[in-house]
């Protein structure tokens, strides 16, 4: 959930930021009822800054393309199950710069859009330290990927012009 707020420079363009929390939860290991074990699942949870800047294509009287450039700086941690009773945390820092190709956004009146996005450029580059128990070492790493996706990305928005 990342609220935002743009301002626009041009009839086309417009510029701003949001700022929210993105969270997500992936199960690493199904439990196994039968010998009362627990599912364990990795939890991320970011502080997110997200400046970026639309474009703004009328294709038709109330429907729009709007491609978006963007920054996403992300700062976080991860809470890892290994265990019932034990857990492993790692800080997590991300910086993203991207491209929304594929964003669309239909108005049906004036001051209220709602939009669709499907499809992602992006550059990310991520930096991760775990918090050890006092008998582990400390492990740093970094790592730099590039992202073309259509479908693993879809959002939506709502929109209020003012």
């Amino acid at each position: 959930l990342i609220p935002s707020i743009h301002y626009f420079i041009t009839d086309s363009w417009s510029i701003g930021t949001g700022i929210g929390l993105e969270h997500t939860k992936i199960l690493t290991r199904p439990g196994d009822e039968d010998k009362d074990t627990p599912d364990l699942y990795d939890k991320t949870n970011y502080f997110v800054l997200n400046p970026s800047a639309f474009y703004y294509l009328k294709l038709s009287e109330k429907f729009y393309y709007t491609p978006n450039i963007y920054l996403k700086l992300k700062l976080g941690k991860t809470k890892a199950d290994k265990t019932k009773k034990k857990v492993n945390e790692t800080n997590r820092n991300a910086v993203n710069i991207g491209v929304t190709l594929l964003n669309f956004e239909f108005r049906p009146i004036e001051q209220l859009g709602l939009g669709i996005s499907c499809g992602d450029v992006c550059y990310v580059y991520e930096m991760n330290k775990n918090n050890p128990s006092k008998d582990e070492s400390s492990i740093k790493n970094k790592t730099s990927t590039f992202h073309f996706s259509l479908q693993d990305t879809f959002s939506f928005a709502f929109r209020y012009y003012f």
